[in-house]
This record gives C-alpha cells, sequence and structure tokens, in this order.
C-alpha cells in the first residue's frame, strides 16, 4: 500500500480526538491522510485499497452513515474484506463496522447500559486479558461484538469495550471508548481519567490493526 492511514473527517473540521490521532500517527512515524465524506464518496476500491488501515473516529454515527452513498459503503466493505485493508473503529467507528458497513457480520451492536440510563459521558475502567485495568472515556459508545478469543478489553459488566476479528481478508479492532481522546475532552465533561491519558492504548490498537498483529484476547 501507498499510505499507512486514511482517517475519516466527515465534516472536515478536526475535532480535539481527531487532532490527538494526528498526534499518536505522527510519532508513531506513520503516514496518513484524512478526507471528508465528500472525497470519501468519490474514492474507488483501488483508491482505498492504496491504504494499509481506515481509521473511524468517534461523532455522530447516525450523521456519519447518512454522509456516505450506498455505493461508498458497498467500496469500503469491499476494501476490507476483498483486499486486506485494515479498519480501526472508535465509538462511532465501531457501529459503523457492524451496521451500516457491515465489514464485520454480526448482529448489531447495543449500547453500552450507561446510555439507557441517562448518562452521555463517563470514565470507566477498561479491564485487560492480564488482569491490568485502566481508565477510558466513555462517550455514547457500544458494547462489542462478543466473539470468541477475539475480545481485548471488557467493561466492568464484563461485556466487550474492545473487540478484534478477521473479515474476509481484513483485520478489524472495534472499539467502545475513546482511548485518543485527549484529558481536555473528558475534563470538559467535568470527569477525571485517575491515570492520565490513553494514547498508548490507541496507539497499540492503530499498530495491531496496520500490522495485522492480534492483541492478547480473553479466552
Amino acid at each position: 500500500y501507498g499510505t499507512d492511514a486514511l482517517i475519516f473527517n466527515g465534516s472536515g473540521v478536526w475535532t480535539a480526538e481527531e487532532q490527538s490521532l494526528e498526534k499518536i500517527l505522527t510519532d508513531l512515524k506513520l503516514s496518513f491522510k484524512a478526507v471528508s465524506s465528500a472525497e470519501m464518496n468519490a474514492m474507488s476500491v483501488d483508491e482505498l485499497a492504496d491504504y494499509g488501515m481506515i481509521l473511524w473516529p468517534g461523532g455522530s454515527g447516525t450523521s456519519q452513515a447518512n454522509s456516505l452513498t450506498a455505493t461508498t459503503r458497498a467500496n469500503l466493505r469491499a476494501a476490507v474484506r476483498e483486499r486486506g485493508v485494515g479498519f480501526l473503529g472508535f465509538c462511532a467507528g465501531a457501529f459503523m463496522g457492524v451496521d451500516p458497513l457491515q465489514i464485520v457480520e454480526t448482529q448489531t451492536e447495543n449500547y453500552y447500559y450507561l446510555e439507557n440510563q441517562g448518562v452521555s459521558a463517563a470514565i470507566t475502567p477498561a479491564t485487560f486479558p492480564d488482569g491490568s485495568s485502566r481508565d477510558v472515556l466513555w462517550y455514547g459508545g457500544p458494547v462489542t461484538p462478543n466473539l470468541a478469543q477475539s475480545v481485548v478489553a471488557k467493561y466492568p459488566t464484563g461485556d466487550p469495550m474492545i473487540t478484534e476479528t478477521r473479515a474476509g481478508e481484513g483485520f478489524v479492532i472495534l472499539c467502545g471508548t475513546h482511548p485518543a481522546a485527549p484529558l481536555s475532552v473528558a475534563t470538559s465533561l467535568g470527569l477525571t481519567d485517575r491515570d492520565g491519558a490513553d494514547s498508548e492504548l490507541a496507539a497499540s490498537l492503530i499498530l495491531s490493526v496496520l500490522k495485522r498483529q492480534p492483541l492478547p484476547t480473553f479466552p
């Protein structure tokens, strides 16, 4: 491929999270390009396949989905499943990876239970297979697919927070939270992340998808 990462930036305006992703990619010495919805709608499967991975940040999943044509959705699915492009989706991106893009063929994801309690954002622990945990920002994200030997991190409820899986020829990670978001986002929401920014976790997810190297999972 020619460029490491293609970042979906539907509105064309950089959010704090997307600026943080840009810094993480730069620190990793990875090449990347950000495209708006209109620009992505103009891309062919061959053009999408010139990237090592598609990186899909959070935002409004409904707005993101509505901004893409049916052809673009099919092209994205083909780029991953048939051409082997990686896909990493955070929050809305995790929703998009299952439905409407249907890159990962499984049941539609549900919101984490806090959404149904009227909570819009929270700091919640992520637990990993080695028994470690760290605080991460949840901001209206989903429970990710509960696939066998594919869950990288869990919510306190035991529900999957991060899931990795093969999707045809592609390797995919879906993350229901926002490890790439800078601390300023949590602070602006009146939340405190007790163990600091989670950019190292975000970086590990990026490298896992780009290199097609699975992370440790729960049994």
